[in-house]
């Protein structure tokens, strides 16, 4: 019995052993592959070849010894870029664990249909991914020198991802979410915009799309106000100034947004309710106005403040810029159905909109005011 035991066992090895060691067939030293952690795309009009993309890539040499470099490669159409670029690189290129993608400006001014049918497609791309629109060509990020991390990918993935602590921004400005706006029925996109200051990437605003086209770039002020109203449970802060710079309320908190929607005379009426609960962080005015000591007055002066400025942007949407970032229209067809053109821009521009913001101040701090 315990010889027939250990020959079963021994097959069992013997057959398992070629499985094991299989793994290993074709393999490649972690030495001779480049491992993508950024791609770029950028257009220059000027060249033969204006399609132009960048990738950083992780170097392994060794003794555990890591760098980073960049190469670009350029090309008549996106995937043709690597024809280029390959000529450059003695290793391996290695997908998928892409942590950030940037667009630059003038490549998203003139269109990213390509870029977005490539995502969708190449199932080697990694949706959880940052992405964010860049003023200068993406080669200059990625050949710019990290200040935190081994790559400038790391650092600008890090700075999108906590882009969320402050202005109200997006929680999770990914591949993914880019993809659910485009596709989804009355929702446009609106992705983070870059810029290098001092040598470090740095979020100064929102770039806006219609369709896979950008049109516009706004300032953080103005982005601000958008995310206030378009995103949900999203962190920033606000304040209430004086004409003495020393007295002044700062408010710190989170937002709920709520969207009602209905038809008066075939016209489209939106009531968005905008709550914010957080804390008081200053309230230098209680010193010269004792009535800023009472909450009450302190949440409706915030509250008056924010309706004006809401308003004001939303005039500047429907008559400036003529295009609905605020999603309205997704509201639409949610209760509607899918009318012919329930969710256009026509519409938005014609549509009555009302905005009531409720501010709670859940904490006045450790000073107990008089």
């Amino acid at each position: 019995m315990h010889k027939t035991k250990l020959i079963f066992k021994s097959l069992i090895i013997i057959i398992l052993t070629p499985f094991f060691l299989c793994g290993c067939y074709d393999a490649v030293p972690i030495e001779e592959l480049s491992l993508i952690v950024g791609i770029g795309d950028d257009l220059d009009t000027e060249c033969d070849y204006p399609y132009s993309a960048t990738l950083e890539t992780l170097i392994f040499k060794g003794n555990n010894k890591v760098s980073h470099t960049a190469l670009t490669g350029k090309g008549y159409t996106l995937y043709t870029t690597q024809n280029d670029r390959q000529t450059k690189n003695s290793k391996e290129w290695l997908l998928a664990d892409e942590v950030v993608y940037l667009i630059s400006e003038s490549r998203a001014r003139s269109g990213i249909k390509d870029f977005m049918d490539a995502i969708l497609r190449d199932s080697n791309r990694n949706e959880n991914a940052y992405i964010a629109i860049s003023k200068q060509s993406t080669k200059k990020f990625f050949t710019n020198e990290p200040l935190y991390s081994t790559t400038n990918s790391e650092e600008i993935a890090s700075l999108l991802e906590f882009s969320k602590e402050a202005n109200f921004f997006y929680t999770k400005p990914t591949l993914m979410n880019m993809l659910l706006s485009y596709n989804q029925e009355g929702r446009k996109m609106t992705l983070l915009y870059i810029d290098l200051k001092e040598g470090r990437p740095q979020v100064t605003g929102l770039a806006l799309f219609k369709g896979a086209t950008m049109i516009e770039k706004v300032s953080l002020s103005e982005a601000r106000l958008i995310n206030l109203l378009r995103n949900n449970n999203s962190t920033g802060y606000i304040s209430i100034n004086t004409s003495n710079k020393e007295n002044y309320t700062d408010f710190t908190g989170k937002n709920r947004v709520k969207v009602k929607v209905s038809k008066q005379n075939n016209i489209f009426v939106y009531d968005i309710y905008v709550t914010l609960k957080g804390v008081l962080t200053v309230n230098s005015i209680c010193e010269e106005d004792n009535s800023f000591c009472n909450k009450e007055k302190i949440q409706s002066a915030f509250e008056e403040k924010l309706e004006k400025e809401l308003y004001k942007e939303i005039q500047k949407m429907q008559q400036v810029y003529k295009t609905d970032w605020l999603d309205l229209g997704y509201y639409a067809v949610a209760k509607y159905g899918r009318e012919k053109n329930i969710d256009s821009d026509n519409n938005f521009c014609k549509s009555k909109i009302n905005v009531h913001v409720n501010v709670k101040v859940t904490s006045l701090g450790r000073k107990l005011d008089k």
